[in-house]
């Protein structure tokens, strides 16, 4: 089976498929044509598989995945501060020069 022949035969099928990964019609539809071209630059090996459909349909899930790691890393980058964050759990300690005392950081009132 040829390429062309295969996305038209299994083109809606994808097409809900990648819908219900996303839960997005406009993500589903990036996600199934990031997928539909690696699939079209490795068709050489999947039209001779045995159940081509069920191979394209884990790189659609592949690239849903792919999407999701690049989303997640622009959001943490953007959001990186420009120092360390401190947990709840760790107090920076401070030594006070004038009195000896150390203090937690951490104003109380």
């Amino acid at each position: 089976m040829e390429f062309d022949e295969f996305v038209e035969a299994h083109l809606s099928a994808l097409g809900r498929y990648a819908g219900v990964l996303t839960g997005d019609r406009h993500l589903a539809e990036d996600v199934l044509s990031d997928a539909l071209i690696t699939a079209s630059s490795r068709w050489d090996l999947i039209g001779q598989m045995e159940y081509p459909l069920a191979y394209v349909r884990r790189i659609v899930a592949s690239a849903f995945m792919a999407d999701r790691r690049r989303h997640h890393r622009r959001r943490t980058t953007a959001r990186r501060p420009n120092r360390p964050a401190r947990s709840s759990h760790q107090a920076i300690r401070t030594q006070d020069s004038t009195t000896g005392t150390s203090s937690t950081g951490c104003s109380a009132g």
